[in-house]
């Protein structure tokens, strides 16, 4: 089975200055890169002891450009891709999990936004967020979701997906 990893990086457990999520600001990048890679690596090692015969990670924390997951501490059957969600199905990807997201512009939390500040989404008269638009981009099974607990109350049609909470505040 291989699976894509979706990471994004500000809810990330441990991250809880907005400049850890800049590769601007170097200084506390480099801390945030830490804390990013740490919760990868221990999401995707979860996936190949559960039987995952490998585990695709996309960097989804601003573009990936430049890489935010340091590479080189990914485990063996870990690697790092730059490709498109949208094409997982052509890849033969499995199923889907996101490590690290965020509650959506115009919910309490951790810089909470929806691709780019204060943009909000609706399908359907329904808000939606990074989560779901990563769900809906890959077209493969959702496995689970790690991140902010804000995020949990707005999950609608993923509610029942399951949710790790490493973020609060």
């Amino acid at each position: 089975m291989r699976i894509a990893l979706s990471g994004d990086m500000e809810a990330i457990a441990g991250i809880s200055d907005v400049r850890e999520t800049f590769g601007w600001c170097r200084e506390y990048w480099d801390t945030g890169r830490q804390a990013y890679t740490r919760d990868v690596v221990a999401a995707a090692q979860g996936l190949l002891d559960a039987g995952a015969d490998e585990v695709i990670v996309l960097d989804n924390h601003g573009a990936g450009a430049p890489w935010n997951i340091l590479l080189e501490q990914l485990p063996e059957g870990v690697r790092g891709e730059s490709v498109n969600v949208f094409d997982l199905p052509r890849l033969g990807i499995d199923a889907l999990l996101l490590v690290g997201y965020h509650p959506p512009a115009g919910i309490k939390g951790f810089v909470p936004h929806t691709y780019v500040p204060n943009v909000r989404l609706l399908v359907d008269g329904v808000e939606i967020g990074e989560a779901h638009g990563r769900v809906w981009a890959a077209d493969v099974p959702l496995l689970g979701i790690t991140g902010h607990e804000a995020l949990r109350s707005t999950l609608g049609a993923l509610s029942e997906t399951p949710f790790l909470t490493v973020q609060t505040g």
